[in-house]
C-alpha cells in the first residue's frame, strides 16, 4: 500500500487520480470516485461533444503522468482503470502497478486502447467516426521517442481531438 500511496501522491501532484488523504501499510484513504468504468460509460448513448471532452481530458491526464515520469503500467488494457463520474470527468485509478523506474507510456497505451484496437476502440469509432489507425500509430511512435508538446499535438490531431 505504501508504494501505491506514493505513486498516487505523485499523480495527485499533476491533478490525476482520486485525491489521496492518508495511507498506511494496510489502507489508502482517497476520494470515492462515484461513476462508471469507461467501457460501461461508452455503452450509454453519449453525444460526440461529451465523448470528445472526456477522451480529451483522459489523454491530457496521461500526458501529465508522462511529463512527471510516472508510468501507470496498465493503461493499454484499461477497462478497470478509468472511471467517468456523473459530471463526465474521467479519473485514472489503481496505481498499484505504477512505477517511476519504467519509461512512461501512458499516452501511447491509452491511445492504443481507445483508438487502435479492441472493442472500446471500435465503440469510439462508431461514436466519433473512424480514425486512420496507421496515422495514429505513426504519431504515437514519434511521440514515444521525444514526448514533446508538438508531438503531443500531432497525436491529438491523429485521433481527432
Amino acid at each position: 500500500m505504501r508504494h501505491e500511496a506514493d505513486m498516487l501522491a505523485r499523480a495527485n501532484a499533476v491533478k490525476v487520480g482520486p485525491r489521496l488523504y492518508k495511507s498506511s501499510a494496510n489502507f489508502l484513504l482517497t476520494d470515492f470516485v462515484d461513476g462508471e468504468l469507461l467501457p460501461d460509460w461508452l455503452r450509454k448513448r453519449r453525444g460526440k461533444k461529451t465523448t470528445r471532452k472526456v477522451l480529451d481530458e483522459l489523454i491530457s491526464q496521461c500526458r501529465r503522468l508522462d511529463r512527471i515520469g510516472l508510468d501507470h503500467g496498465e493503461l493499454s488494457h484499461a477497462p478497470k482503470h478509468v472511471i467517468v463520474n456523473g459530471y463526465d470527468v474521467p479519473c485514472i485509478v489503481d496505481f498499484e502497478s505504477a512505477s517511476i523506474n519504467r519509461r512512461p507510456s501512458n499516452l501511447t497505451s491509452i491511445c492504443q486502447y481507445l483508438f487502435v484496437k479492441g472493442s472500446v476502440a471500435d465503440r469510439i469509432a462508431r461514436l466519433l467516426g473512424k480514425t486512420n489507425r496507421e496515422k495514429v500509430i505513426a504519431a504515437l511512435r514519434r511521440y514515444k521517442k521525444t514526448r514533446n508538446d508538438e508531438l503531443f499535438e500531432q497525436v491529438l490531431a491523429a485521433v481527432g481531438l
